[in-house]
């Protein structure tokens, strides 16, 4: 289990914690301005989405969830995730990578593209299981990112095929927060991004995770830690785009795939 965080590690936790609160302000401030909830709680994105996170974000996970009791309840439900050979990956060579390119390897990025859009393990019919501790990925959904499958009711001015989202000025103050905290963190792994599920069982867990890595356990698209673009979280003067492979991987040189050392 992950041990006491030293105070820098704190204050990146209370840093994003304060990025949550201002991410639901900018709800509140939006669904005042539609006359519309943002989100009736249908599930539909839950079912089509398992988010990508930053580390800081699983951290802050796990220690919220910790305070809460709710754990390690969940330490079968995200294993049997992991271990779960879903049929949209096929790649399973994580022991031998350390970093690669993964621009060059355009089969990886296709495979964690697919699970991302598979349902969230910590879905359920009552709800969210995480909702509270949820990921920047979720909350920017109907706020600083449109979503068009959304079958919320149409706000003042809105259109199924157009949805309000924050002006740019507002968008960008989150956007600033979001950077300021990530450039503060103690350590990289937690300004890098992961499928949620497998940054929080990495960070709880470790030696129990380095395990499973090492025997071939895991499939490859479920441990890509990555730098995602901004556009994950926010849309630049209202674009009206899907988001594609280059929006979650960053063009850069050389990513990261980290297997043994997430926390």
């Amino acid at each position: 289990m992950a041990g006491f965080e030293p105070p820098i590690a704190l204050a990146s936790l209370i840093g994003i914690t304060g990025v949550y609160r201002a991410y639901d302000a900018a709800a509140s401030l939006l669904e005042a301005s539609l006359g519309t909830p943002l989100c009736v709680r249908c599930g539909q994105c839950c079912r089509e989405n398992t988010p990508i996170a930053y580390g800081l974000e699983a951290a802050n996970a796990v220690s919220h969830l910790i305070g809460q009791g709710r754990l390690y309840p969940m330490q079968r439900r995200i294993e049997g995730w992991l271990l779960d050979r879903s049929g949209a990956c096929t790649i399973r060579d994580s022991p031998r990578i350390t970093t690669m390119a993964l621009g060059l390897d355009p089969k990886l990025q296709a495979e964690v593209l697919a699970l991302s859009k598979t349902q969230c393990p910590f879905y359920e019919e009552t709800g969210c299981m995480v909702h509270d501790c949820r990921p920047l990925a979720c909350r920017a959904y109907g706020v600083s990112r449109s979503n068009y499958t959304c079958t919320r009711p149409l706000g003042k001015g809105e259109t199924r095929e157009a949805h309000m989202v924050l002006s740019v000025p507002l968008a960008n103050e989150l956007r600033t927060a979001v950077k300021t905290v990530l450039d503060t963190v103690p350590r990289p792994t937690w300004k890098h991004a992961g499928l949620f599920p497998t940054l929080i069982f990495a960070h709880a867990w470790p030696e129990t995770f380095a395990r499973m890595v090492a025997n071939h356990q895991i499939q490859t698209a479920k441990l890509v830690m990555t730098y995602p673009s901004m556009a994950v979280l926010f849309e630049d003067d209202a674009q009206r785009i899907s988001l594609s492979r280059e929006d979650i991987f960053r063009k850069r040189d050389q990513h990261e795939l980290v297997t043994a050392s997430y926390a």
